[in-house]
């Protein structure tokens, strides 16, 4: 039976400061050479895009009057295609050896799930060779999680439980959309770093730190504007809110808390360093992230005394023996009773580990660029692999990124 190939959180965008890819297409597109290499045209491989492949916050529109979301995405995926055409020749070759691809939807590109979408995509990546569009389709799938019985694998992008990043009630935004659109996208102006800072709450400690070694820039005048900025999106996030009859208390309680720093910021001169100091851990606190959240998440959710388990939820007609996430661009590999595993496919991105110790920031070489996780009939157990230079997958140690994650104060 062909392998099967996870990767997540690409983040395609436009080539621009705050898109990665660049450096990493070449490996992905020696990541689908090697897929054809290592799998037949009759016993296919199956590369599982977990979520984030494309990044549809990112690519600005502006300047643009969209009347529907069709057309809002079908100019972004032009601008996509007309900057990564080398990718899309990759991928078409990679159809016409008939492997597949398996598109799991995440936060950023939620919009794949629309039919209307998910077709007008599917044709710009599936060759003109191939004339049946039906096999065109089945080579390029398109859901919101990924199943395989043969495996016992069930997989999704991991942001349902993320409450800043799920759709609720129809509402056309989330708050996580709006905070990368509307606030983290200017200020990456600034500091460039923040979109790839893990984890993300020591983006306070960043910006204070960078700011002071700007000439003329007052770091607690900088940390009291990005109180403002974040405000901002939250008050037009709980208007949405309320315009759709819901109520999203998380926000609710974080919004309030920011309110309260900037009023107390407004009234009080000589208070202003002290409530700053104190901002941080409800920053901190507040823009938290780690492994052990999602990782509890899917040991519930593979837990068979549970009424609410996975197979229960998605009326599956197996117990799935390995569960796997991307969202949170670290990696995790956890073991539970009776061989089952969750995985953390981690991202490729060039994520940036921020020391707030010793106020600096570093691309890690330890932790793997462009990781992928394979499941093969020849081995027991699933690889954690990396693409070489020379195009080559090469075995990561898991427990060296493990470790690595230990030192960098990363809850693990």
């Amino acid at each position: 039976m062909g392998k099967k190939y996870f990767i997540s959180d690409t983040h395609i965008g436009e080539r621009g400061k705050i898109d990665d890819f660049e450096e990493k297409e070449e490996n992905f597109c020696m990541l689908l050479k090697n897929i054809i290499e290592d799998n037949t045209e009759g016993d296919p491989g199956e590369l599982v895009l977990l979520g984030d492949f494309f990044d549809f916050l990112e690519v600005s529109t502006k300047g643009q009057d969209f009347k529907d979301v069709e057309k809002k995405v079908e100019y972004i995926i032009d601008k996509i295609e007309s900057r990564y055409s080398s990718l899309f020749s990759a991928i078409h070759e990679y159809l016409k050896a008939k492997q597949k691809i398996f598109y799991v939807c995440g936060n950023h590109d939620y919009y794949m799930l629309f039919p209307r979408i998910y077709h007008m995509v599917a044709q710009r990546m599936i060759p003109s060779e191939i004339m049946d569009l039906s096999e065109g389709y089945r080579l390029f799938q398109v859901s919101d999680y990924y199943i395989s019985r043969k495996y016992k694998i069930y997989a999704e992008h991991g942001h349902r439980f993320d409450s800043e990043n799920w759709h609720h009630n129809g509402m056309p935004e989330c708050l996580g959309s709006l905070l990368v659109k509307k606030f983290l996208i200017e200020w990456e102006e600034q500091y460039p770093e923040l979109d790839n800072l893990r984890p993300r709450g020591n983006m306070y400690f960043l910006v204070r730190d960078r700011s002071e070694k700007v000439p003329g820039r007052d770091p607690d005048k900088e940390i009291e504007k990005m109180l403002e900025a974040m405000d901002g999106v939250h008050s037009e996030y709980l208007k949405l809110c309320g315009e759709y009859n819901f109520t999203h208390s998380d926000v609710y309680w974080r919004a309030k808390k920011i309110k309260a720093l900037l009023s107390t910021l407004q009234e009080s001169n000589w208070w202003n360093k002290v409530v700053l100091w104190l901002s941080k851990t409800s920053i901190v606190d507040a823009l938290s992230e780690n492994c052990i959240t999602y990782r509890n998440k899917a040991i519930e959710l593979m837990d068979m005394d549970r009424t609410d388990n996975i197979a229960n939820q998605k009326d599956l007609d197996f117990q799935p023996a390995h569960f796997i996430f991307g969202h949170t661009h670290f990696f995790d590999h956890y073991e539970l009773e009776g061989g089952r595993n969750y995985f953390n496919t981690a991202s490729w991105l060039n994520t940036i580990f921020y020391d707030k110790n010793k106020k600096e920031s570093s691309l890690d070489k330890i932790i793997a660029k462009t990781p992928v996780l394979v499941f093969s009939e020849a081995e027991k157990e699933p690889a954690l692999c990396e693409i070489s230079k020379s195009g080559e997958m090469e075995r990561i140690d898991f427990n060296k990124i493990k470790e690595r994650y230990e030192n960098l104060g990363i809850k693990f």
